[in-house]
């Protein structure tokens, strides 16, 4: 999960995205007993677009720049289903 926090914390500070937020299972354990979860759900705000089309194409090439490639609905790094459907 470190790496996973690290490139979040790049994506925020180089401007990819604006904030996040980590939510599932992962996000409750800090609220509720830990339990076993396979994946780590983020939720991010975008940045401003200028458009009423929202597009993920910056995103999405950010993280391969980093050699991480999307895979159905979800981002994987480190091997693990890091960015949830929710993206």
């Amino acid at each position: 999960m470190k790496t996973t926090l690290q490139v979040l914390n790049e994506l925020e500070g180089g401007g990819g995205i604006e904030r996040y937020a980590i939510g599932g299972a992962m996000g409750a354990t800090f609220y509720v007993e830990p339990l076993l979860t396979f994946d780590l759900d983020v939720f991010v705000l975008l940045p401003q677009n200028v458009g009423d089309l929202i597009s993920l194409t910056a995103l999405y090439e950010a993280l391969r720049t980093r050699g991480y490639a999307e895979e159905d609905e979800c981002v994987l790094i480190e091997g693990v289903p890091e960015v949830s459907s929710c993206l």
